[in-house]
């Protein structure tokens, strides 16, 4: 299994979510902060997970990960869409880069992803 975890700042969910997909699963952390994917790789080093994550430090313009193009089985966004200036245009990037079938789990503090949002998205 192929994970995203984007905007995984320092690691809190990708380290347990390795365990989850090993032995041949792969965890992509995507942050826009080169500092904290340094941070998350001493931890995964000293934890002997970093075999299993691949860290890609995106910018505002793209995820940068095209090379995973229908590769991707689940993507996790917890805390970090409100940070986005354009939600619209990150959900039809990680769309376009899903597999069928694949799943997406965002959570967000109350009000910060319209419903409208996501209804257009799904239409």
């Amino acid at each position: 299994m192929r994970v995203i975890d984007f905007g995984c700042a320092m690691g809190f969910f990708s380290l347990p979510i390795v365990r989850m997909v090993r032995p041949n699963g792969k965890v992509c952390c995507v942050d826009v902060q080169k500092k904290m994917l340094d941070v998350l790789e001493k931890k995964a080093r000293k934890k002997k997970l970093i075999e299993q994550i691949e860290l890609i430090n995106c910018n505002e313009g793209t995820l940068s990960i095209e090379h995973l193009k229908d590769k991707i089985d689940f993507v996790l966004a917890i805390a970090v869409l409100h940070e986005l200036p354009e939600q619209k245009i990150f959900f039809q990037q990680i769309f376009s880069f899903m597999k069928k079938g694949s799943k997406i789990l965002i959570a967000e503090p109350k009000g910060h992803v319209t419903t409208e949002i996501l209804k257009e998205l799904y239409h």
